[in-house]
């Protein structure tokens, strides 16, 4: 596999995207070392499911990557913390102690424009065929959002380099405009006390 992209802004770690790896960026862009890699996330995927086929698990594509939250969560749980997630109906700013949230990872729908596109999503083979039609389907992307040496920055793998926020304010801001209902964004916060 090839080792992902990082950028470094001085005290802060940032891989950029690789195929479908989203969610392992997120967790290794929060955690701010590159903690996982594929393989521990495709283990992670029999350990959930260890009667699955070699190639098909639900927790993951057929293809690698695409890896669902019950994933992160064990990643997340084996660094040793807690993923909770955030009651998109309150202010985000209610959940956010800074003694206790190490950051928050965002899971945000996206469009994707194709002609043909292989829907692993809804685990079964979908092909749309049309030389002048152009289809919309979303997907989703996960990344990271974490405050660094005071500083809080969205670690998105898709990003060239991490993007600072000049406030606590503009932060919170940033985060209840993913929770909006046309962005169909779902945040969970990763918390420094110890699951259960």
């Amino acid at each position: 596999m090839r080792t992902p992209l990082t950028i470094q802004i001085p005290n802060v770690y940032h891989e950029q995207q690789h195929k479908n790896l989203c969610c392992l960026h997120a967790i290794n862009n929060l955690l701010q070392c590159e903690k996982y890699t594929q393989a521990d996330f495709d283990n992670i995927c029999y350990e959930l499911t260890p009667y699955s086929c070699l190639r098909s698990n639900p927790h993951k594509s057929f293809y690698g990557g695409n890896y669902d939250v019950n994933v992160l969560e064990v990643a997340v749980s084996r660094a040793g913390y807690q993923l909770h997630w955030h009651d998109a109906r309150h202010p985000f700013a209610d959940n956010l102690d800074p003694e206790q949230v190490l950051g928050c990872v965002v899971n945000t729908s996206t469009r994707n424009t194709a002609k043909t596109y292989l829907c692993n999503h809804l685990r079964r083979l979908q092909f749309w065929k049309s030389s002048k039609q152009i289809e919309h389907r979303h997907h989703y992307h996960w990344f990271a959002m974490r405050q660094v040496d005071g500083t809080w920055y969205n670690l998105d793998s898709k990003l060239p380099r991490p993007h600072a926020y000049s406030s606590e304010e503009e932060f919170r801001a940033a985060v209840d405009n993913f929770l909006r209902p046309r962005c169909d964004g779902h945040v969970f916060l990763v918390l420094r006390t110890k699951a259960d």
